[in-house]
């Protein structure tokens, strides 16, 4: 085997681990958000693999690192139940912190929090876009293309806040677009996104924000909930790899 050969297989590698880490991630917000509650169980690898874009042992994988975490147990003939570890692992007892305490006295933002909170809420914000049949998918294409042209930081900032408040609207439920709104707010109040100037990095942001924006939409245009809901997983995975700030607090 050459050297390229090498590389090549090496690249794949590497390429499938992070793919597999991602997925398995995805689906363990997807069960706490309550999505597989009705059956207690996930679906298929194949169907999995579908959704995902992916081969199925890259699904396999996924699953068997939630497996060995004892979020999920594999069923011989029946299936991949999730197990109550899976809705409780991770998340602190903070009831204590904000107890009593009013919306006005919420903590600081931080980047990454609000980055994580925004990737679980428009994630299931896209799914719903796409079932609603929503009719918004013009409004969407045009912000898409003056968001591959923006001049500036500031601009960029604002068409891709728009996409997603025309987004939310494609939902047909007012109180994701309320959130959504709120959530947005945040952002722009967090600290470490001041420091960042919202996107240092135009050229990139662009490119991606379009890219996945125009991904996304396609996906709602077939009234596919699955792909549009990991489109905008994806997004917001590929905003986190854009932008690392070293002094950001981990919340995710």
């Amino acid at each position: 085997m050459s050297n390229e050969d090498l590389a090549s297989d090496e690249l794949r590698t590497q390429r499938d681990l992070r793919a597999y880490q991602i997925i398995g991630q995805s689906l363990l917000q997807r069960i706490r958000s309550g999505e597989f509650h009705a059956t207690g169980k996930l679906p298929t690898e194949r169907e999995l693999a579908e959704v995902y874009g992916v081969g199925r042992a890259v699904i396999r994988d996924a699953l068997v690192m939630l497996e060995v975490k004892g979020l999920v147990q594999s069923r011989q003939g029946s299936g991949i139940y999730i197990t109550k570890a899976a809705y409780a692992e991770g998340w602190p007892d903070r009831k204590e912190e904000f107890a009593d305490r009013p919306l006005s006295e919420a903590p600081a933002p931080k980047w990454l929090d609000i980055l994580h909170a925004q990737q679980c809420l428009e994630s299931h914000i896209a799914r719903q876009a796409a079932l609603a049949g929503a009719d918004e998918g013009g409004a969407l294409e045009e912000l898409v293309e003056r968001l591959r042209q923006a001049p500036s930081p500031t601009e960029l900032n604002r068409l891709n806040g728009l996409w997603h408040a025309t987004l939310a609207q494609a939902a047909r439920n007012s109180e994701l677009m309320w959130l959504s709104q709120q959530m947005w707010e945040r952002r722009a109040q967090a600290a470490t996104a001041q420091t960042l100037g919202d996107y240092p990095n135009l050229a990139a942001t662009r490119q991606l924000c379009a890219l996945d924006h125009r991904r996304t939409l396609e996906a709602i245009r077939k009234g596919d909930a699955d792909r549009a809901y990991f489109a905008m997983w994806h997004h917001f995975e590929n905003l986190k790899a854009l932008y690392k700030p070293e002094k950001a607090p981990i919340g995710v």
